[in-house]
């Protein structure tokens, strides 16, 4: 093929970070006003989710019931990470509603473009002491998107990630004493890769993490 890639007929994926929003009210976890980004036909919305309380029965993105991809909870703290999609082709802004989730909340919410699937191509998943790992195998001109959240009371931290191309979200809330951070962030893949992820926040071990990957 020389100089040139071969072409597989599929047009690229356009991923885009469109907003965060946070709840600190419990049951439903509502988050309304969410950027959703242009209307698109293939556009699939994902949300990266933290969550303080129990496993949300369902949640709704503009409405449309999601998929959820992979989800884990720390053994202390009821600390929850979980990735959801749905495909939502119209509106440009909305609600995402977590049911059931019983506590504090945090959404880090992506729209895809000319996904192959909306099924996840890979996840994984990892709680407890800091650092948390991961490894998720990333399809050729895929991406992964990693979401770690964290109880904690230690004034001033942030997670800090390794194996991402972008962290698009390092946010402490909950109050005067800012006691959720929540993190998200991306990795692009050019080939085929099994990509290693280790995020950082010291501390107690009510943290966890999850990401998937697509095509």
């Amino acid at each position: 093929m020389g100089l040139f890639a071969r072409y597989d007929g599929r047009p690229p994926i356009v991923l885009t970070y469109v907003d965060n929003k946070q709840n600190t009210e419990g049951d439903p976890g509502t988050h309304p006003g969410m950027n959703f980004g242009p209307a698109n036909a293939k556009r699939y919305l994902i949300a990266c989710v933290g969550v303080i309380g129990d496993l949300p029965s369902s949640c709704t993105i503009g409405g449309v019931t999601a998929t959820r991809h992979v989800q884990t909870v720390s053994s202390f703290g009821s600390v929850r990470s979980i990735i959801y999609s749905a495909l939502v082709p119209t509106g440009t802004s909305g609600s995402v509603t977590l049911n059931g989730a019983n506590g504090v909340s945090s959404v880090a919410l992506y729209a895809a473009i000319n996904l192959i699937s909306g099924a996840a191509s890979d996840t994984d998943s990892d709680f407890g002491l800091s650092p948390l790992s991961m490894s998720v195998d990333v399809p050729q001109k895929g991406f992964l998107l990693a979401t770690a959240y964290r109880a904690t009371t230690t004034a001033g931290q942030t997670a800090s990630w390794s194996g991402l191309t972008t962290v698009d979200l390092n946010l402490r809330f909950g109050g005067p004493s800012n006691f959720e951070l929540h993190s998200a962030g991306q990795y692009i893949a050019t080939s085929a890769v099994t990509r290693s992820l280790t995020v950082t926040l010291t501390g107690n071990n009510a943290f966890s993490c999850a990401a998937a990957s697509f095509r």
